[in-house]
């Protein structure tokens, strides 16, 4: 079925410090098929988040504004605690240590077009999203990873913007 998205959930108080975030702004399990149409979340750790939703379409959802830890380097020396670690993320790390503008776990086939997330920590996060189509997207200016995919194949990403994602 389809799923008109709020028009605009947020979380965190005006000012708030954005390494404080935490919840989840929209909540997806299980719907197969399910389409979002629009809308935004900020001042979560996580604006999007989807389990268990084969061929889940997202389209024109605004991610912008959700969790991101203070980087610590300087001009002058790279700080190591800034690092995001890659090579663990079976038990969701990847959301609970850094969070993200969209996060779909377990949603083969799903397609995210036209979204944006700018000035969080990670946009996209597809973790065991086989067969997904990421296109014209833009994961922009945000503190960690544009795209993330983890134990996800045989995706077609294309046209997306990742600019100025400086944490690697």
């Amino acid at each position: 079925g389809r799923l008109a998205a709020l028009r605009e959930a947020h979380a965190a108080a005006s000012g708030a410090d954005p390494s404080s975030h935490t919840g989840i702004g929209i909540s997806i399990e299980g719907a197969e098929g399910c389409e979002i149409v629009g809308g935004r979340a900020r001042g979560f750790r996580v604006g999007l988040r989807a389990q268990g939703c084969p061929g889940l379409s997202v389209t024109g959802f605004d991610g912008s504004g959700n969790r991101r830890d203070r980087l610590q380097s300087t001009p002058e020396a790279e700080d190591a605690k800034d690092w995001l670690w890659p090579h663990e993320n079976d038990g969701g790390q990847w959301e609970e240590r850094y969070g993200a503008a969209i996060s779909l776990v377990d949603c083969e086939g799903a397609k995210v077009t036209g979204c944006a997330s700018h000035h969080g920590q990670n946009g996209l996060l597809l973790s065991r999203c086989d067969r997904a189509v990421v296109v014209a997207n833009d994961f922009s200016f945000n503190s960690g990873w544009g795209i993330a995919l983890w134990r996800t194949s045989h995706a077609r990403i294309v046209g997306n913007r990742c600019d100025f994602c400086v944490r690697g």
